[in-house]
């Protein structure tokens, strides 16, 4: 897994959420209006609004956990590793006991 550091935010988590916020309005502000000049398809424009909730909800998730991110790129690469593994490991051990029982 490659180091990476990035410089701690210079603007306060209430302002990146207003961002993220603004982009998302924004983009809302420009479907409806492509939408009423026939520019776009309504569903069209709900799907661009699905994807865009979702990378909205991306952003969201990692500011809200941006301590612990931070403390996880601090760990030595083995605990990354095996943290990571952590869940194939335990999806392995889910299918074999499903294939036991059936």
């Amino acid at each position: 897994m490659a180091e990476f550091r990035a410089p701690k935010p210079t603007v306060s988590l209430k302002t990146r959420r207003g961002h993220v916020n603004y982009m998302a309005n924004m983009l809302t502000r420009v479907n409806n209006d492509q939408v009423a000049r026939r520019l776009m398809k309504a569903d069209e424009a709900t799907l661009m609004e699905t994807h865009s909730a979702a990378v909205i909800g991306t952003f969201n998730w990692l500011m809200d956990n941006e301590a612990a991110i931070a403390a996880f790129i601090a760990l030595p690469e083995e605990d990354r590793k095996a943290i990571l593994a952590a869940p194939a490991v335990a999806a392995e051990a889910a299918r074999k006991a499903m294939e036991e029982t059936s």
